[in-house]
């Protein structure tokens, strides 16, 4: 992958042509580029405005992290060992420009493949759910929300925040595979993670989970399907799950690029939670007072070969959010309809090979026989 101002020009490794790769050479468009950012640059490039908007104008912001398996979208997201990320600098912001203007409350939970939400605040707490009403959109109860008032609060918040979410991926976040087996067959864990910022204008409202408005990140699951996608059951299911989830922040961020008249709220937990967000949730009496959303999808891939099959997935949904004719239609909505069959066609072959081999290990027999004639170069050693 290489990038030239505002596009980025993805070339296929030679291995991967040798074997049929459906695309030789690629070119997406981007609004803003970045080789090797930091959470201070991501902060400064896409983030600056977010919280003189948020106190000013009561603009919501939603910023979605996607990117490759192994790539530091989690990390610059909500910061790590090494620094704190681009979100907490945005919610430090805010809390030093919103002081005495309301209740500020953080929320951060997980998305998973069950109902049950992990709370990153407190991982004590195993019972938090989506519940949803007649009258209001759902809401993320029975998880823990920490009440925030100076910077000093968010650093010790985000501190927790690190620690559980590094401990509950721990499987996926490194770079580079411990062993040639794990390179094989990575771990697969594409689960949502979600933190909020929510400004409440008194104590009732706080109680009553009616905020006002609400600064919202999201880091999305990983772009790649699982090594055993369609035999593991497991897999398949967390693999579905991501799905919905990355189909509906697609249509979601497509909608908004190409000002469609209806935007798809529908198709995942995680869109319905965002429909306060986006000012559209039913009987809601903020959203005629809360100013237009802000929305930012950041894709994060390397430049290496390593990874080159994802990564040009991982840019193929950059440019379907921009697409005007949407997201519908056969195949998946993040994925290459052409590439995604050639990955079948291999998995196919690989599948094949094992059942020959396997089909040979069974057929097996064991062969003996009696001979009268004496072995001629016998010797008797002792």
């Amino acid at each position: 992958m290489r990038v030239d101002g505002i596009t980025v020009q993805f070339n296929c490794p030679q291995p991967l042509r040798d074997a049929g790769f459906a695309v030789a050479a690629a070119l997406f468009d981007v609004d803003v580029a970045l080789d090797v950012p930091d959470a201070s640059t991501l902060f400064r490039k896409l983030c600056a405005t977010a919280a003189p908007n948020f106190t000013q104008e009561r603009k919501n912001m939603v910023a979605f992290s996607y990117g490759v398996r192994s790539s530091p979208k989690r990390q610059l997201m909500y910061g790590s060992a090494a620094g704190e990320g681009y979100a907490a600098c945005v919610i430090t912001e805010f809390i030093r420009l919103g002081a005495k203007k309301g209740i500020f409350a953080l929320l951060c939970h997980v998305i998973g493949s069950t109902e049950h939400r992990a709370d990153l605040l407190d991982a004590d707490k195993e019972l938090g759910v989506i519940v949803g009403s007649v009258k209001e959109g759902p809401r993320v109860r029975m998880a823990a929300r920490m009440r925030v008032s100076s910077p000093g609060d968010v650093r010790a918040a985000m501190d927790v925040i690190v620690k559980n979410y590094e401990k509950y991926f721990a499987s996926v976040l490194c770079e580079k595979q411990p062993t040639p087996e794990l390179e094989a067959m990575p771990s697969y864990l594409p689960d949502t993670v979600v933190l909020q910022l929510y400004r409440d204008d008194g104590e009732a409202e706080f109680a009553d989970y009616m905020d006002a408005n609400s600064l919202t990140f999201v880091a999305l699951g990983d772009a790649e399907r699982p090594a055993l996608c369609g035999i593991d059951a497991a897999a398949q299911l967390h693999y579905e799950g991501d799905q919905r989830t990355l189909v509906s922040a697609a249509g979601i961020v497509s909608s908004i690029r190409r000002s469609r008249l209806c935007i798809p709220f529908g198709m995942s937990e995680l869109s319905q939670l965002l429909r306060r967000a986006y000012n559209t949730e039913k009987g809601n009496r903020n959203n005629s007072l809360t100013g237009s959303t802000e929305t930012v999808l950041l894709a994060h891939a390397f430049s290496d070969a390593v990874c080159a099959e994802e990564l040009f997935h991982c840019l193929s949904m950059t440019r379907r959010v921009g697409n005007i004719l949407g997201s519908t239609g056969i195949g998946s909505a993040t994925r290459d309809l052409a590439v995604d069959k050639w990955r079948l066609d291999q998995d196919i072959m690989e599948l094949r090979d094992e059942l020959m081999i396997a089909r040979t290990v069974y057929d097996y027999r064991h062969c003996g026989y009696e001979s009268n004639r004496p072995f001629q170069t016998w010797r008797r050693k002792g």
